[in-house]
């Protein structure tokens, strides 16, 4: 059985601070996970 999941963000008033929170705290959560954690290419990653 394959689950999947994604998440939409507006854009954020502080971004160094949404960012710093979301690699803090929700990529660890993410990793718990089993085979949940995939980075996307940086092509696709425009907010980078």
């Amino acid at each position: 059985m394959t689950a999947r999941f994604l998440a939409l963000y507006e854009t954020p008033a502080d971004s160094a601070a949404f960012d710093r929170h979301y690699h803090q705290v929700h990529t660890p959560l993410a990793r718990r996970l089993p085979g949940s954690v995939r980075r996307s290419p940086p092509s696709e990653r425009p907010w980078l």
